[in-house]
């Protein structure tokens, strides 16, 4: 007998909490979250369907995000949580602007070495500590963005790499050979 009365008690639930959500709701956001509910096909002119709005955004957004450097794969690429809005922090991986280091996996030994010293440089200046991240613009791989990262003294890393002897100016285009860079030492 107990379970006659879980069933209409659950569909008493289930439509009070559409009811609810409903009168808090526009009208056209109720009838997009009713058609959810019943399983229909979200309608093309919803706000939760509509893509126009995401078609107008700018190319590069300016910043600055606060981020804590989670690792740093090599000289020019590095993972971080950036604090998106405040309480949300979302993990990314930010590709350096205007600078390549050479490759872990180089082809000459002399361009792995500098490979390794580049990304132990970065590591050692990033890894566990909060950066300002700026100018930051979609990367042509899908997930990562390119970015100019400044420290906590105001220097920024990619110009660093160069100074250091690390990397090199990169403007896009094809990638210089990590044993040419080497080579250049």
């Amino acid at each position: 007998m107990r379970g006659c009365h879980v069933l209409p008690l659950g569909l008493f639930v289930l439509v009070l909490l559409a009811l609810i959500v409903s009168v808090d709701m526009p009208p056209s956001h109720a009838k997009v979250a009713a058609s959810q509910f019943a399983g229909g096909e979200r309608p093309a002119s919803s706000p939760v369907g509509d893509a126009a709005p995401f078609q107008s955004l700018p190319r590069q957004m300016d910043g600055p995000y606060w981020a804590r450097v989670v690792s740093a794969h090599d000289g020019d690429s590095l993972r971080v949580h950036v604090a998106v809005w405040p309480g949300q922090i979302m993990e990314a991986t930010v590709r350096l602007r205007s600078v390549d280091t050479p490759e872990l996996n180089a082809s000459c030994e002399e361009a792995r070495h500098l490979a390794q010293a580049a990304r132990d440089f970065v590591r050692q200046r990033t890894v566990g500590r909060t950066v300002r991240i700026q100018s930051v613009s979609r990367g042509k791989y899908f997930g990562r963005v390119v970015a100019d990262i400044v420290l906590k003294d105001g220097s920024n890393l990619g110009e660093l790499l160069v100074s250091n002897g690390l990397g090199h100016p990169y403007g896009g285009g094809r990638r210089q050979d990590g044993c040419e860079l080497a080579a250049s030492h």
